[in-house]
């Protein structure tokens, strides 16, 4: 029976132990349960959202490149088809002959193919009802050109370049597109086929951030142009709808918006499109289901885990029986969420004394109760005693009172952060509660806060920064390939391009070579204002004033604009005011770019007219030295309406889109120009009044150099500095020169730019051959290519530097060849050890000026 009794004593029933702990500590887990519950739930609804936002960001990415690297492609053809047409019209307008133009179509049929188009089938045309064939095609019996789709499209355009519909050839298995345009006279049709082929590499090369991903390029009939899944090539997504593709496209075509989520086959899908020249879409889409999945496995995951904890928990409650271990438990919860608040008083700097409002720490409470005028040494002993850290010596001069009065003299609250025991962070806080009437200070608060959980918040928000300064650093990064990757295909371009201009005395091909010129000039002023962008965003740009010749300046800028406006036939004036200073200081390459910007924005908008420059300045001879330099450009154009004159100087934004579709330009020339002139002090004002033309014109100060003034400027200079024949700054025939670049064409094109100067060019197509050819012999000027595979121009100088420094070039000056033109590049040369850096495209003149001024002194000879 003894047993039996001890055993009854010993067994704690449910309504016991809820009377022990009491009804608040039995509910305390169930509750916290639920709080993580909801907190996961929160937490998971955040994931997706992130989830959604990458898979968007993504489909971003990828349509809009593949948008871009397509609409870049077809313009290669595009320009082609403008060229031959514009001619041909000319042909049939000047009474040209038949034969005269088949031949021309069957000539720029063959150029178009060996150059720039190599899977194109040339060029045909119809003319008067006549068919022409650029490779010599004979029509099948009852072929009629007026009834093909090619030539109805072209019609319907009215001189715009039409892109119709693709086919897959039956014969080659590519898939083609015709690119058409109609002449003036309304009837006569040019057209072009071109094939597909890159734009399959383009879509299958596509990066969508790490998604597993679909993209595909599709006309808005339905038909296939490309796709990453190439078997699907071909088909029509229209015509059979039961696929995904067909359900996607006619979503999109039926939808105002770029992004939405479709279900398809109880999958959910996310997707993005991005038209392309108004015919085609680009699209891409990505099962956001499988991206989820593992979210939600980690929200079940999660619940569970704390359904178990809570039934562990309350089991180990209620097995104990204890009082002790709930109030322990509930000690904890009480302690996490304990006031920050860790100590509160009230010092009265004057007399010494303090009153105890609140300590949480008993040591501070007890140092605070003895306290007997002795103010400053019992605060010291507090700040004294806390561990050793880089903030203790700033805590510790934070409670000296005897300099109270001179560090609050102007404010009412001083704070320090210092680091305390267990590692908590803790800010002290002085606030002045009280002054006397001479302004000494009479009593403050003394505040201690427990910051812990703050820093902890601090240090998440400066890793969400440091992400922040990641992204940014990639976009220059891409920036940097960008440029690397459009400038090395250019330089070789307008290198060849150069030697024809020099060598070649046909007055025709010499007018083809200025036109290639332009091109690739034009190509890279947008190439120049995205980098210039970049470096103006990013606070990397520089205005650097030297000493320059207006004579000089206005030259260059007349030579620059001077081939725009005679191919659009437009009357240029140079309205120069005759006493305007000989030299100014400033940064005339700024200077320069911003007149440009606003002299080729006036061509691109005025079809018939006039632009006029007009140069003059403000102030007095000997006043302070230093003139308002005055700069406006009036054009005879389109103008600019009222309610567009606040987009005037946005980022990428183009004006009256529909009506300038056919203007080149990036949109961001006005908001780059804007940027200079507000560093350099200055600010662009407009007058325009739209259908009759704009004035842009601004005013900076510059000091002046020398007050003899120009004079006529028209009368003294040659207008015509375009077509001087080129001649040598210099010749060296002794000199010895090494250009090493992994490009064969690079190579041919250096050596071609220092043909006439008789310099000696080794080269080399890597680094181990540079490195082999620089211990054997003694060059008087490296050219070292940055990016080259294997060992690139850095690590060669390294190399050569460090492991071979007793080789013969180890004083030669070592010149840095790029395509790199980002923001930062140059130091990142210099830092590296080169002693000048040069970008692509090649610049002949700085070429020349870089290799005089780095040859041995009486080596070159120069020429007048």
């Amino acid at each position: 029976m003894g047993k039996q009794d001890n055993k009854k004593k010993n067994n704690i029933k449910f309504s016991d132990l809820m009377g022990w702990s009491g009804m608040k500590n039995a509910l305390i887990f169930p509750v916290l349960a639920l709080i993580f519950i909801i907190i996961i739930f929160v937490y998971n609804g955040l994931l997706q959202n992130y989830a959604k936002k990458s898979i968007l960001e993504g489909g971003e990415l990828s349509a809009e490149n593949t948008a871009g690297d397509i609409e870049l492609y077809l313009s290669t053809g595009i320009n082609a088809l403008e060229i031959s047409s514009y001619t041909i019209d000319n042909m049939i307008k000047e009474g040209d002959s038949k034969q005269e133009i088949l031949d021309f179509i069957q000539h720029e049929s063959d150029v178009i193919i060996k150059t720039t188009l190599p899977g194109s089938t040339g060029l045909y045309a119809c003319i008067d009802g006549e068919y022409y064939d650029g490779l010599g095609w004979e029509p099948y019996e009852g072929f009629v050109p007026t009834e093909r789709p090619w030539y109805i499209k072209a019609v319907e355009g009215n001189g715009d370049v039409m892109l119709i519909d693709p086919y897959l050839d039956l014969y080659t298995g590519q898939v083609i597109m015709t690119l058409a345009k109609v002449l003036s006279d309304g009837k006569s049709v040019v057209a072009i086929d071109v094939t597909l082929e890159e734009i399959q590499s383009i879509v299958e090369k596509t990066d969508t951030k790490g998604l597993s991903s679909i993209s595909m390029v599709l006309s808005n009939e339905g038909f296939v142009v490309a796709h990453t899944d190439s078997s699907q090539r071909g088909n029509n997504y229209l015509e059979d709808q039961d696929n995904i593709g067909g359900y996607i496209l006619t979503t999109v075509m039926n939808s105002d918006e770029n992004s939405f989520d479709i279900k398809y086959d109880n999958i959910s899908y996310t997707v993005y499109s991005c038209p392309i020249n108004g015919e085609w879409y680009s699209i891409t889409y990505a099962d956001s289901d499988k991206v989820y999945r593992p979210i939600r496995l980690i929200v079940i995951l999660s619940v569970v885990s704390i359904i178990l904890t809570l039934l562990i928990f309350t089991t180990i409650t209620i097995s104990s029986g204890k009082k002790e271990l709930a109030n322990e438990r509930l000690q904890k919860v009480i302690n996490s969420t304990a006031d920050i608040y860790m100590s509160l008083c009230d010092l009265d700097v004057i007399n010494g004394n303090v009153i105890e409002i609140k300590n949480v720490n008993p040591a501070i409470s007890q140092a605070v109760a003895s306290v007997d005028h002795n103010l400053n040494e019992v605060f010291f002993n507090i700040m004294n005693n806390l561990p050793e850290s880089p903030t203790k010596k700033a805590a510790v001069e934070f409670t000296d009172m005897n300099t109270i009065d001179e560090r609050m003299k102007d404010v009412d609250t001083l704070t320090v952060e210092y680091q305390s025991f267990g590692n908590i962070w803790v800010r002290a806080r002085l606030i002045v509660s009280e002054r006397t009437k001479d302004g000494r200070v009479s009593h403050v608060l003394w505040m201690l806060e427990n910051i812990t959980r703050e820093r902890e918040e601090r240090e998440r928000l400066k890793n969400i920064s440091d992400s922040a300064v990641a992204a940014s650093e990639a976009k220059s990064a891409f920036l940097s390939n960008m440029s690397h990757e459009i400038r090395t295909p250019i330089t070789a371009v307008l290198g060849m391009n150069e030697m024809i201009l020099r060598e070649c005395d046909d007055p025709s091909i010499i007018s083809y070579a200025n036109n290639i010129k332009s091109a690739g000039t034009s190509l890279l002023v947008l190439i120049n204002d995205i980098l210039d962008f970049s470096k103006i965003e990013s606070g990397k740009m520089d205005i650097i004033p030297v000493e320059y010749e207006t004579r000089s300046l206005l030259n260059d800028l007349k030579n620059l604009i001077r081939p725009k406006v005679d191919a659009k036939e437009l009357k240029f004036i140079m309205d120069i005011d005759p006493e305007l200073p000989g030299a100014l200081f400033g940064d005339e390459i700024r200077i320069k770019q911003v007149i440009t910007n606003l002299l080729t924005n006036a061509v691109k908008y005025t079809e018939k007219g006039s632009v006029t420059l007009k140069v003059g300045f403000s102030g007095n001879k000997g006043a302070g030295d230093t003139i308002g330099l005055k700069v406006s450009v009036t054009d005879t154009g389109m103008g600019v309406k009222k309610e567009d004159m606040e987009k005037l100087f946005a980022q990428f934004v183009r004006l009256d889109e529909k009506r300038n579709r056919n203007i080149e330009g990036t949109g961001l020339g006005l908001n780059i120009t804007s940027n200079l002139l507000n560093m350099m002090g200055g600010e662009l004002n407009v007058e325009s009044e739209y259908g009759k033309g704009s004035v842009f014109s601004f005013e900076i100060k510059q000091p002046v150099r020398n007050w003899t003034p120009i004079g006529d400027y028209e009368k003294a200079t040659d207008t015509d500095s375009s077509k001087e024949k080129y001649v040598p700054k210099f010749v060296a025939p002794d000199a010895h020169v090494l250009m090493v670049d992994d490009t064969p064409i690079n190579i041919v094109v250096f050596k071609g730019l220092l043909k006439k100067t008789e310099i000696k060019v080794d080269s080399a197509t890597g680094g181990q051959e540079c490195i082999e050819l620089a211990i054997k012999n003694k060059y008087d000027i490296i050219f070292l290519d940055h990016m080259m595979p294997v060992m690139d121009g850095i690590e060669t100088l390294k190399e050569l530097r460090e492991k071979y420094s007793d080789n013969p070039n180890a004083k030669t000056p070592i010149v840095c060849l790029t395509a790199n033109a980002i923001s930062g590049a140059k130091d990142t040369y210099m830092e590296a050890g080169f002693t000048d850096y040069l970008t692509k495209p090649i610049n002949p003149a700085k070429l020349e000026e870089m290799i005089y001024s780095y040859l041995p002194e009486g080596m070159a000879r120069e020429l007048k």
